[in-house]
């Protein structure tokens, strides 16, 4: 069957721009190389316990348009996403809360930051925060600081029934198709047809030169969380091996009496999670987007993968239906 486009990848970006081109009434295959979608967003049940098995996700944006686009697809549980950082055997609010610090703070408040993001960068990335470039860093101190939010929003929330529910609903359409276990080849696709390529672009071509850093995750089932039974997800940027925790069911306010506990350990093999973004990687995704685009002019990179950007979840579903946008546009000329 000839399709109008071909999405590679079932992550939320990916899915973004299935339903997106769906909904203006075009035929999409998607494909994904694993056997289910969702990408990192992906959700497992324990005994009737929630697992977001690949780390806290609470969506939260300022952009309305991406926030009605998914609404057409869950009702939302409205959630506060707020962080405790484990330092100096205390918790602490990320970011700092300064009604927290005594009113003699600037000595303390220096030692917070040195402890809470120089500590916790140098940990996740290898450098501190001060070395980092703007963008990063700039997620690390937040500016709202006397209060605990994590996230200053205006649209924050969790899907009622679960990210899997969510994304099931977003290819719930007639003129979609989904290929799993797929092994996607671009030497294969018809160059009249515009695809949305959410992967590596390095890998498209061939290669793997693009730097991203790995995350394991471990799961503790049935198990303890013994640092708050108030806040569901804790940093620590000086204890343990692993930078972050998170109680399954503290985070989505579970009833259930089976918790599952995951750890996130940075930079160990596992999945890649983060492109590591400096000025060399970034002239070489742009070396390797030009190359691509004189090979694939049929091809458009987007997401955390294909854009090598730090996208949030809500900057990955903009980039989606921007994507889907483009390769409308694009469909006329080829």
């Amino acid at each position: 069957m000839k399709y109008d486009f071909l999405v590679v990848g079932a992550g939320i970006c990916g899915l973004s721009a299935t339903s997106r081109l769906a909904i203006k009434g075009h035929s999409v295959l998607l494909v994904e190389q694993s056997h289910s979608i969702g990408g990192l967003c992906r959700e497992e049940y324990y005994k009737g316990t929630r697992i977001s098995i690949y780390g806290a996700h609470i969506f939260h944006t300022n952009d309305k348009e991406v926030w009605t686009f998914l609404s057409n697809f869950t009702d939302w549980d409205y959630y506060t996403h707020r962080v405790k950082s484990f330092c100096n055997g205390r918790l602490w609010s990320v970011p700092i809360n300064y009604a927290e610090l005594s009113k003699q703070n600037d000595w303390q408040e220096a030692i917070l930051k040195s402890n809470l993001y120089s500590d916790y960068s140098k940990k996740m990335w290898g450098q501190y925060y001060e070395c980092m470039r703007e963008e990063i860093a700039a997620r690390l101190i937040m500016k709202h600081p006397f209060e605990n939010r994590y996230f200053p929003d205006k649209y924050q929330g969790v899907p009622a029934n679960g990210y899997n529910h969510l994304f099931q609903n977003m290819i719930e359409m007639k003129n979609i198709s989904v290929n799993l276990n797929y092994n996607f080849d671009i030497e294969f696709v018809d160059s009249s047809t515009p695809v949305i390529y959410t992967g590596r672009i390095d890998r498209l071509l061939g290669d793997t030169v693009l730097p991203f850093m790995s995350m394991r995750f471990e799961q503790e089932i049935d198990g303890e969380f013994p640092w708050s039974n108030e806040f569901g997800v804790i940093n620590f940027p000086q204890d343990y091996d692993f930078i972050r925790a998170h109680s399954s069911k503290i985070l989505y306010n579970q009833t259930t009496k089976h918790d599952v506990i995951i750890y996130e350990y940075p930079g160990q093999p596992g999945i890649e999670c983060y492109p590591i973004i400096h000025d060399e990687s970034k002239k070489l995704w742009k070396d390797i987007n030009q190359e691509l685009y004189k090979k694939h002019p049929n091809v458009i990179p987007a997401g955390r993968a294909g854009k090598f950007g730090y996208y949030d979840m809500d900057e990955a579903v903009r980039s989606g239906i921007d994507a889907a946008n483009d390769a409308i546009k694009l469909k006329g000329n080829l």
